[in-house]
């Protein structure tokens, strides 16, 4: 039985130090069931800890949206980012020395040889040594039109630069660190449609587990415009 003698947390793994528990589970105590049950939000690292999550822009459908590092497991020594409920992965390979971002099951990180080249590997990728893929400022990717062979900073070959993806028509490529929401943000639109126009507060609840904002219209009524993120397509819309 649970005596509080524990603590909160416990995991069952006979190593010298706390931080080499990452090949065990943590397990929390749930008061409710009075069981230890799995808790995949813990774990013990050395050192400092990179951005919980990274915001990754451009690149192919499906690729942009927002990444979370899985919090039990690095891989390389070096954390693992995920797009949530999707198989889109972001981590650090040692034999091609870069970033690499591409689409696949979870248990196959790891378990399948890396291709030749970055191109068949991932559908973006940077070459800095860098901590985190936040931290890197020079990725390539894949355009929309990518077919194996084509020419670099064109329609069906790898975007290089902000400036070759905008030539292009490409959305530029970015990975940013992403941070606490303003409590307020200030919206303006370029037409006669200047209702959307004003200022948005920070909402307390999460709309698709992210922060939203809203607007209210007209005090005698309950209309409100709301600013809100959309997982699947990577896109704030109000």
């Amino acid at each position: 039985t649970h005596t509080g003698a524990l603590g909160d947390f416990v995991v069952d793994c006979n190593v010298p130090s706390p931080i080499e528990t990452h090949v065990c589970s943590w397990k929390s105590f749930n008061k409710d069931s009075q069981e230890w049950i799995e808790e995949s939000t813990l774990g013990c690292y050395a050192g400092d800890l990179p951005p919980k999550q990274v915001y990754i822009t451009g690149g192919r459908f499906g690729l942009p949206g927002v990444y979370t590092f899985t919090f039990r497991r690095t891989y390389n020594e070096r954390f693992v980012y995920r797009k949530e409920g999707t198989g889109w992965h972001c981590w650090w390979s040692i034999k091609h020395k870069a970033w690499i971002a591409a689409l696949f099951h979870k248990s196959e990180l790891g378990s399948r040889p890396e291709k030749k080249t970055l191109a068949e590997t991932g559908e973006a990728w940077c070459l800095q040594d860098v901590p985190h893929p936040a931290a890197s400022s020079q990725w390539r990717f894949k355009s929309n039109y990518w077919v194996n062979g084509g020419k670099v900073d064109t329609l069906k070959g790898v975007i290089r630069s902000p400036q070759a993806a905008k030539a292009c028509g490409e959305r530029a490529f970015h990975c940013l660190v992403v941070e606490q929401p303003p409590p307020i943000v200030m919206v303006r639109h370029g037409t006669d449609r200047k209702i959307t126009s004003g200022i948005y507060f920070l909402m307390p609840e999460l709309h698709q587990k992210r922060f939203c904002f809203a607007k209210q219209c007209n005090m005698r009524t309950l209309d409100t415009f709301v600013s809100c993120y959309d997982p699947p397509t990577a896109r704030w819309s109000i």
